[in-house]
């Protein structure tokens, strides 16, 4: 996801570690630069929003903004499609039905939001 990325010009990373994420640290010439680690500590009894939360901390506000999963690799095309889709905010999900190429349901985080923007999970 990151190679796909910086093909389009994405140069900041903020990768949240969590469970193994030790791993990261030998890995960051790999990665290469503009890749900044970020530590979510309370990780075994959080989700994903928790660790979007700790990210935007670094983001600056009005720059695009990309967020994907870090157990999930997608091809450069999936990348340019969202880069040259229209809209404020852009979603790409797998196309899959839970099963063998997706999450079952019982993994998937569900959110949802209140008419005062609040969200739950």
């Amino acid at each position: 996801s990151v190679a796909a990325l910086r093909r389009l010009g994405v140069e900041d990373f903020y990768i949240c570690r969590g469970w193994k994420g030790d791993v990261f640290e030998d890995h960051l010439d790999e990665l290469g630069p503009g890749v900044q680690l970020i530590d979510c500590l309370d990780f075994a009894s959080t989700g994903m929003l928790e660790s979007l939360r700790l990210a935007l901390r670094h983001v600056e506000v009005g720059r695009a903004l990309y967020v994907c999963y870090g157990d999930i690799i997608f091809r450069p095309c999936v990348a340019r499609q969202l880069l040259e889709a229209h809209g404020d905010i852009r979603v790409v999900v797998n196309a899959a039905a839970p099963g063998r190429q997706s999450k079952g349901f019982a993994e998937v985080e569900v959110v949802s939001t209140s008419s005062v923007g609040k969200a739950r999970l």
